[in-house]
């Protein structure tokens, strides 16, 4: 079975909340798999503030990224 989850921030300034939301989106505890894996997709600016890294150091899993030019996250409040 494959399990998916979603999360996403938009605080690129503030490294701590930006983390914490991703957390606690995620849900970790509850979720975390025993094949578990991350995928990052990013503005650059998320990279160079910090906030990529400190995500990588506080998941208990592999993660892999890429930066690109457009990201879109789309939220199920976003839809009502």
């Amino acid at each position: 079975m494959i399990k998916v989850l979603n999360a996403c921030t938009a605080e690129i300034d503030d490294v701590d909340l930006a983390v914490s939301e991703i957390l606690e989106q995620l849900d970790v505890p509850g979720n975390l798999r025993n094949n578990s894996i991350g995928i990052i997709a990013c503005y650059y600016e998320f990279i160079e503030t910090g906030v990529v890294a400190e995500i990588c150091k506080r998941l208990p899993f592999d993660v892999v990224g890429c930066t690109t030019l457009g990201n879109a996250a789309i939220s199920a409040a976003w839809n009502s």
